[in-house]
């Protein structure tokens, strides 16, 4: 999905140009000392949690501004297609993850403060494995690129992390009118991204057909 987002990105989000989202780790992590407990790609980094967080931060928002300059469509997918295909992708990944943990612990205090919050955040911690936010990292978010991946109800807290509307078009549920699905569906003004899955837990990303100049 960031593949997505990055690829068709033509300029940087407000939500990441913001000056103390660097600062985000280091003020989460004051308050919430089991975020210490992070599970990095590289479990032989020797550095902090709250550092190696931030650089991911900074790298996410240095590449996402990178590509959003790129006009030309065939030399921004070349530039992402360079950022996939090394260690840059996993410490992306650790910015995602990251962005996704501080929605789940907005919407989870924002329904214990009694306000309304999005359907999925009651389904998200209504599991036996994810009560609060901390066995939400401890049981699922940090075996994410280890040894599983995104549950659906996850796709929702995915999509409002990067602030997108992912349209997921699923094979197997073709000819029903849950063919398309929108995580989430209450967000009308966010850019759309759109991946394929055949079984809600792989996902599968369409590109764009390179445009083929013929010489005469």
């Amino acid at each position: 999905m960031l593949f997505k987002c990055l690829s068709q990105a033509t300029k940087l989000p407000q939500w990441i140009a913001e000056d103390d989202l660097i600062q985000l780790p280091e003020e989460m992590i004051k308050k919430y000392k089991w975020i210490e407990k992070w599970r990095f790609w590289n479990s032989n980094e020797s550095k902090k949690t709250c550092l190696l967080i931030k650089e991911s931060l900074e790298l996410l928002r240095k590449k996402w501004s990178e590509i959003s300059e790129i006009e030309d469509p065939d030399k921004k997918q070349d530039a992402c297609d360079q950022i996939f295909q090394n260690e840059e992708e996993f410490w992306l990944y650790e910015a995602v993850k990251f962005l996704m943990l501080k929605s789940a612990i907005d919407l989870f205090n924002a329904n214990e403060d009694g306000k309304e919050v999005p359907v999925f955040s009651w389904l998200l911690f209504a599991r036996n494995t994810s009560n609060n936010p901390c066995e939400f990292l401890k049981n699922h978010l940090n075996h994410v690129g280890h040894s599983g991946g995104l549950e659906q109800v996850e796709m929702f807290l995915l999509g409002y992390a990067l602030q997108h509307t992912i349209r997921v078009y699923r094979l197997y549920k073709s000819e029903t009118e849950e063919f398309i699905t929108l995580y989430p569906n209450d967000q009308t003004c966010w850019p759309v991204v759109v991946l394929i899955t055949e079984d809600d837990r792989h996902y599968n990303v369409p590109v764009r057909k390179r445009t083929v100049e013929t010489l005469l």
